[in-house]
């Protein structure tokens, strides 16, 4: 029968750029599950995704691979997206009113194999584990914008969704940002085992903060 799409008003009034994105924002940090997703979001970008920005740094500074390295990590990165968009479609999909178990587990284990490559001298375990951040990455992005997407009002989903990708984005290049200037600190390795392990232990407290709460 073809696609339905609900009737949208455009009665609004017009208001201000600023006035609609604390709209946004107080939507959001008013429901439990939104701001969940929006915080897990964030939080493993600044890892999982952080560390995919600085791949050529693993590659030849850590291996001295040069570009053909960068290329088998990038190409590992984006095989474990592909086997996670597989898994997903496999899958019971998102359940409106909550976060899918996987992504939950996934979304702290990813922090901690890029805590694991700080300690990695192997080079085929490096590329498994960029192959499982690529995997977390992707899993971590579709469910919650997924399980947000089920729960948004209607009239909210644009200022909503806008600032989901904006806290996503900027949250990975903020990682990045953060791990080009601890590897400049305290070199590559205590760099990944920082904020992996921190990316994980926050995640951790905003699963059990929110269950609680």
């Amino acid at each position: 029968p073809g696609l339905r799409l609900r009737g949208v008003s455009h009665s609004r009034a017009r208001r201000s750029l600023l006035a609609e994105f604390m709209d946004g924002v107080r939507f959001i940090a008013g429901s439990k599950l939104i701001r969940q997703a929006t915080l897990i979001t964030g939080l493993f970008a600044l890892s999982g995704r952080g560390v995919l920005e600085i791949l050529p740094t693993i590659a030849d500074g850590s291996f001295g691979k040069g570009a053909a390295g960068l290329g088998v990590l990038s190409a590992a990165a984006g095989a474990g997206a592909l086997l996670a968009a597989v898994v997903q479609s496999l899958g019971r999909g998102v359940q409106a009113g909550r976060l899918p178990p996987l992504s939950l587990v996934v979304a702290v284990l990813g922090p901690l194999v890029v805590a694991m490559l700080g300690v990695s001298q192997s080079w085929p375990l490096t590329i498994l584990a960029v192959a499982g951040i690529g995997f977390a990455g992707t899993v971590v992005g579709v469910s919650m914008q997924s399980s947000i997407q089920m729960v948004i009002d209607e009239h909210m989903r644009g200022r909503v969704m806008s600032l989901w990708i904006m806290i996503a984005l900027g949250a990975t290049a903020l990682g990045a940002l953060a791990l080009g200037a601890l590897v400049d600190l305290v070199g590559l390795a205590l760099a990944l085992q920082g904020i992996g392990s921190a990316s994980a232990l926050l995640i951790l407290w905003t699963l059990f903060h929110h269950r609680t709460k």
